[in-house]
């Protein structure tokens, strides 16, 4: 069952002062956003926390955190969002100017705040930048345990706002359940439409708890691996999540991915084919897996046009 949507969800949002390009496409995509819980009659809604991280040397005296607090008000426009949506934006000054102390101040502050959602625009840089600065993005995906939603370097607003179709993309581990469940509520506010994803040549480690659903049988060990010979096992369970996905409020259809190739293509081509406005998945991965090969989540948010929504699990390495 997906966590009941209790309360307003609050939603971080991780404002760069100096690229202003990033900030007017985050703050349109967040007016789709509350525009949509309002047609939708939600009593809750959205709350928009804005935050804006800079280095203690633009912080050195008050004059200039006043400068900050100023550029930051001029910059964050309440009036272009429903009264009371949009909260008073927040400076936080991080130890130094690297991706990690930033990702660090956005997730004390969400967690001070009670956020349910960071949403951060990633300039998915490579190479020796990546090495140097980092991302915060990327930086987030890894450390946070709240959900992110990263709007990547070559982020479009979708062109029919009304059609709003989120593809989860789902392993069937336990984690993957973990991040569906909490995806749920957040759809249900948005009235958006589910797509589940799978793609029948990845090696699963399947949940007990989903297997049960599917008239599988019970698996003592919690986990059990179905071969990719076993596509009709696959198929069930995908139906018994649509089916779980319905009863919370949420339209839901799936696919059974045979082809082979790049899993991050197919799932592009996926989201393509369904008209899909988000990709959504969990996160799971540690700074090790990262540096070394890197993960199907951080490929989709820098490859995607489409914003991504993580839930970072924490990884063995």
């Amino acid at each position: 069952m997906s966590e009941p949507l209790s309360k307003t969800t609050r939603i971080l949002w991780a404002v760069d002062l100096f690229d202003s390009t990033d900030m007017r496409a985050s703050e349109q995509f967040l007016q789709q956003l509350v525009d949509r819980a309002i047609a939708g009659n939600r009593v809750h809604g959205i709350k928009i926390l804005p935050a804006i991280v800079v280095t203690p040397s633009e912080l050195s005296d008050l004059s200039q955190e006043r400068t900050a607090q100023k550029a930051a008000t001029n910059w964050v426009r309440p009036e272009r969002f429903p009264k009371d949506t949009l909260e008073q934006p927040v400076i936080l000054s991080a130890s130094e100017n690297h991706a990690t102390a930033f990702a660090e101040e956005l997730y004390r502050e969400a967690e001070r705040t009670e956020a349910d959602l960071i949403l951060v625009h990633s300039h998915s840089r490579s190479g020796i930048s990546r090495w140097i600065k980092g991302s915060v993005a990327e930086e987030l995906s890894i450390e946070s345990d709240i959900p992110i939603l990263i709007l990547g370097k070559n982020f479009r607003m979708i062109s029919n706002p009304d059609a709003h179709r989120v593809l989860f993309a789902t392993d069937f581990s336990e984690n993957s359940l973990k991040a569906l469940r909490k995806l749920t509520p957040l759809l249900r506010l948005l009235r958006a439409q589910l797509h589940l994803y799978h793609g029948l040549t990845l090696e699963s480690p399947l949940s007990s708890s989903v297997m049960s659903h599917a008239a599988m049988g019970s698996d003592t060990t919690g986990l059990a691996t179905v071969s990719a010979a076993d596509p009709w096992q696959r198929m069930k369970i995908l139906e018994s999540l649509r089916n779980e996905t319905i009863q919370e409020g949420v339209p839901c259809t799936y696919e059974l991915d045979p082809k082979e190739g790049s899993l991050v293509d197919r799932v592009l081509q996926a989201a393509q084919r369904n008209q899909s406005s988000w990709i959504a998945l969990a996160g799971v991965s540690s700074k090790k897996e990262n540096q070394i090969w890197g993960s199907l989540s951080r490929e989709l948010a820098r490859e995607s046009a489409l914003p991504t929504w993580l839930m970072h699990v924490e990884s063995s390495l």
